[in-house]
């Protein structure tokens, strides 16, 4: 689980990247440099691991509507 100085830290690095709040070369590029956390290494199906990264159990409940849906009370 991730602290919250981690969520922070996250949040304020996707921050500096949508304010452009870096280094800028003259037509406006910059390299970012992508924490290692962040990136999906030596995978067979890279896609498939992304996806449940988001929605973790996603594929093992893709039948399942009780997954999807949510009753509201």
């Amino acid at each position: 689980m991730q602290t919250i100085i981690e969520i922070k830290e996250f949040a304020d690095w996707i921050l500096h990247i949508g304010d452009e709040d870096m280094d800028l070369n003259e037509v406006r590029e910059a390299t970012i440099q992508i924490p290692k956390d962040f990136l999906i290494e030596h995978v067979e199906q890279p896609l498939l691991q992304l996806v449940e990264f988001v929605c973790p159990g996603y594929m093992q409940n893709l039948t399942s509507d009780r997954f999807f849906f949510m009753r509201v009370q």
